[in-house]
């Protein structure tokens, strides 16, 4: 029976991220969170089996967000988070150590920077999606 890989390689995502950065990532943001912080976003897959294999492309997104008052800000402290995250994520395929599956590649798939305005601040986004080639064992 083929599985559901999302739910790994979410939780590889976390442990792997949380050792390799001295900002909080978040699965859902709460009220209090601090910044800049890392949050998880949107995964998909797609199914590419064979009748012999069962792999999955699998999407997964997620943010590194800044905060300032007003309209003062930088992308400096975004973009080394970023390069941090696509060096750890990038450097091998082992990097998420996931028990029931093999993560075969990893690119990333799109990298976007915005900004946010409120009334009282401006927040600094950059959403970045990898794309994974995943295979059960």
């Amino acid at each position: 029976m083929a599985k559901d890989s999302t739910t790994e390689l979410q939780m590889a995502y976390y442990s792997v991220l949380t050792g390799a950065l001295s900002v909080n990532v978040y699965d859902e943001v709460p009220s209090n969170a601090t910044y800049p912080h890392v949050q998880f976003n949107d995964t998909s897959l797609t199914d590419s089996s064979t009748k012999s294999e069962f792999m999955d492309d699998v999407t997964f997104s997620l943010s590194v967000v800044d905060r300032y008052s007003s309209d003062a800000g930088t992308r400096s402290q975004i973009n080394n988070i970023v390069n941090t995250i696509k060096e750890t994520v990038r450097t091998r395929t082992d990097v998420f150590n996931l028990t029931s599956f093999d993560v075969l590649y990893t690119v990333v798939d799109n990298d976007v920077f915005r900004k946010e305005y409120t009334g009282t601040f401006t927040y600094w986004i950059r959403e970045i999606r990898f794309r994974h080639k995943i295979e059960e064992k």
